[in-house]
């Protein structure tokens, strides 16, 4: 272990409500195939907060995965 002080910052953003979150196009193929839908975030925090499934860290792929 090192004597140096470390830092750290937590840098958090939220996308605009009328924003869907995706993978582009370009990056999809046969090779690299989708692997969830299209999510609202908004709805998707909703649904990790106050359904079952909240803090469940497989919660991303209950609500959106294909």
């Amino acid at each position: 272990m090192g004597t140096n002080t470390r830092f750290s910052a937590g840098l958090f953003s939220v996308p605009k409500i009328e924003d869907l979150i995706y993978a582009p196009e370009e990056l999809v193929d046969a090779e690299h195939p989708r692997l969830y839908k299209p999510f609202d975030f908004e709805a998707y925090f909703q649904f990790t907060t106050e359904g079952p499934e909240r803090r469940d860290v497989a919660a991303l792929g209950g609500y959106c995965g294909l």
